[in-house]
């Protein structure tokens, strides 16, 4: 009962906002402006939800989301759309991002996720996500009430993030969630 209630309270735009400054978007965020090496690059920002945080670092962003609702409380360039079958051609854009999305996709859909952000994406990509550590008695509690249904651990992450890309460098830190940030480039 208590998870539907939170789930119905973060359905709403500017109260799943909220959620996320407290639950350390500022951290994610700061993460984010230190690993994206270009803020000039025109940057696709896959499952943005609010289209907020990239758009912040980035001059050029496209966002795109399952759920349009949220991009329009920021996004300048919005797309409705699936990360599993991105409306765009090959290799068209310099960088993207994928910021907290991959909780939320199954293993098949991560892995089609990966592929599609693999086939547009012509140069950077920047991965960041919370990670499950089932050790942590926060974690464990912090996943149980989240709508992302699947959390993975960064071995997890790492591992399906490999199959599509050349992973350069990765970030870990915290706040109250543990968090795993890649920078790679796609296999060709």
């Amino acid at each position: 009962m208590l998870k539907r209630f939170a789930e119905r309270v973060a359905s709403n735009p500017r109260a799943y906002e909220l959620i996320q400054s407290l639950l350390g978007a500022r951290v994610m965020f700061r993460a984010l402006q230190e690993a994206i090496p270009d803020r000039n690059a025109l940057t696709l920002d896959v499952g943005s939800s609010s289209g907020g945080a990239v758009a912040k670092i980035v001059a050029k962003t496209i966002a795109i989301d399952i759920d349009l609702a949220p991009l329009a409380l920021r996004a300048r360039v919005a797309v409705q759309g699936d990360a599993r079958a991105i409306p765009l051609r090959g290799r068209s854009v310099p960088m993207t991002t994928c910021v907290a999305v991959s909780h939320h996709l199954d293993d098949t859909g991560l892995a089609a996720a990966l592929a599609e952000i693999a086939r547009v994406t012509s140069g950077v990509f920047v991965f960041v996500d919370a990670v499950r550590n089932d050790r942590r008695f926060l974690s464990r509690l912090l996943w149980r009430y989240d709508r992302g249904a699947n959390p993975r651990t960064a071995v997890e992450l790492e591992s399906a993030i490999a199959r599509e890309f050349e992973i350069e460098r990765v970030v870990r830190f915290q706040y109250l969630h543990q968090y795993w940030l890649a920078i790679g480039r796609p296999r060709r």
